[in-house]
């Protein structure tokens, strides 16, 4: 994927969040304290979160290297820039540092539990893909056959059946379990 469309997808994801993110602070607000509006500094700080989270996914999604390490590249960017853009700036004036350490560890156990979730899917996914994949025959080319007829002493293998009498039959312990 070159840059130019690396950065329109990002470009593209960091709307979609931020107007996701946007309707679920006003409504939030919008539930919890109706007297007063919506804070301007958290409805600032939507939009770098919502940049970090679309680079997380697309990175996620595109990125060339192994998937542990796009799982820690996900987390960081996703947990640690809702904690730090979305909690740290809005968080009650009496807030312990308990607390934010008992959001941090929930959002940890959230994150957990969802990219684990994800990641078996997409185990799943790709192990049935694998498996549908058709098998192509390295050693049934046209052209070896073409060489081996070519060869002077060359003997056709065939799958015909020999022909057999009755009674070679009835002593064939092949017979035996062959369904009559």
């Amino acid at each position: 994927m070159n840059t130019k469309d690396y950065l329109k997808k990002i470009a593209i994801h960091t709307c979609i969040y931020f107007t996701g993110a946007t309707l679920l602070l006003i409504y939030i607000y919008f539930l919890f304290s109706a007297s007063s509006g919506i804070h301007p500094l958290a409805q600032l700080l939507i939009l770098p979160f919502s940049l970090l989270f679309a680079l997380a996914n697309v990175q996620f999604q595109h990125a060339t290297i192994k998937i542990a390490w796009r799982v820690v590249i996900h987390y960081a960017l996703t947990v640690g820039g809702m904690f730090c853009l979305l909690y740290l700036p809005n968080k009650a004036p009496g807030a312990t540092a308990s607390q934010g350490l008992f959001l941090f560890i929930g959002l940890t156990f959230i994150y957990a539990i969802v990219m684990g979730i994800l990641l078996i899917l997409r185990a799943r996914i790709q192990r049935v893909r694998r498996d549908t994949k058709h098998y192509k025959g390295v050693y049934q080319n046209k052209d070896n056959e073409k060489q081996k007829k070519d060869l002077p002493n060359h003997k056709e293998i065939t799958n015909k059946k020999p022909n057999k009498s009755k009674a070679q039959d009835a002593d064939d312990y092949q017979n035996v379990f062959k369904k009559k």
